[in-house]
Parts: structure tokens; sequence; C-alpha cells
């Protein structure tokens, strides 16, 4: 058996979910063209379908994350998952990631924003393989470790209850809820 590439096995896995979403859009784009020939309000539909679809099929990937696709029932899950990502991998705990890093030179990130779940990595050329693979590791491999879920839990829940009892937290709440 052949030696593992992380950065091979991601690419192979990306490519096998941009195959799959082809075949889901290609049978949208079908399906809504013919309900806009009905409805000229889908027309806008249509060429966002048409957009992603030319997208795919050049190989770019098309993933629904971060704060935007967090389900009505689950806020802040975007943020938690990313907070999570942090806490190590299978092979690796947290503080052995860190030193990974950090014995690259380099400095990684995670964090999730309206639209992603990112993770950054500042690292010099010659480690930047290095740092791929590690990068692989954390998105493949994520530990998802029961002790660590319940101390951000901990953490979380405090942060809540802090920003709870902060006026300017309050307001800009109450403001959001009212636009």
């Amino acid at each position: 058996v052949g030696d593992t590439d992380p950065v091979s096995d991601l690419g192979v896995l990306e490519l096998e979910l941009v195959l799959a979403d082809v075949a889901t859009v290609e049978s949208q784009v079908d399906k809504r063209r013919k309900a806009a020939r009905a409805d000229k309000s889908l027309a806008g539909e249509v060429a966002a379908l048409e957009a992603a679809l030319a997208e795919l099929q050049a190989g770019t990937p098309i993933y629904r994350s971060g704060l935007d696709a967090d389900p009505a029932t689950l806020p802040g899950l975007a943020s938690f998952v990313a907070d999570m990502l942090k806490e190590g991998t299978r092979g690796k705990t947290s503080a052995q990631l860190v030193a990974a890093f950090d014995a690259l030179g380099a400095r990684y990130s995670v964090s999730a924003g309206p639209e992603t779940v990112e993770i950054s990595v500042s690292v010099a050329v010659e480690e930047l393989p290095a740092a791929l693979a590690l990068v692989a590791e954390i998105v493949t491999q994520p530990r998802f470790d029961e002790a660590e879920l319940d101390k951000l839990k901990r953490r979380e829940r405090s942060r809540l209850t802090l920003e709870l009892q902060d006026p300017n937290f309050l307001a800009r709440r109450a403001v959001r809820t009212e636009l």
C-alpha cells in the first residue's frame, strides 16, 4: 500500500463533491428552465443556477457554509464547528497541532464568517506542503473530542452569560431583531 497524501486525498474528495454537485445542479437547471417558461420571475434563479453550474464545471467547489447557513434551531453552529476544529485531529491533540504549526514557523487560525468557515495559514513557501498537510488533517480528521466539546460549551455559556449582562450587546441585539 502506498503512502497517504492528505493534500491529494483532499483534492480527490473535493473533485468527487464537485462532480456530484454538477449532476444535481444540471438537473435543477433543466427543471427551473421549464418552470421559467411559465413564470418569468424565475429567470434570476435560472441565471444563478447557470452561473453555479459554470463554476462547478470549471472544477470550482461551491459550499453552503458559514453563519448564514446555520440552521434556525442551531444559531452559532458554524462558529462552534470552527472553534472545535482548533481542538485537534484524530492523530493530534490541540497542543500537538499548535506545536506542529510552530515547528514549521507557521501561524494558523480557524474562523466563521457569514458565508464561510475559513482556515488561514501564514507560512514560508518552503514549508507550505507540510502546512497544507496539517490543514488537510484538520479538515478530514477533526477530533471533536467529548471533553473538548464540554469545555467549549462551558466557555460559550460563560461568554453568553456575560454578553446578556452587557447593555451594549443587548441594544445591538434589539436593533438587529427590529431590522
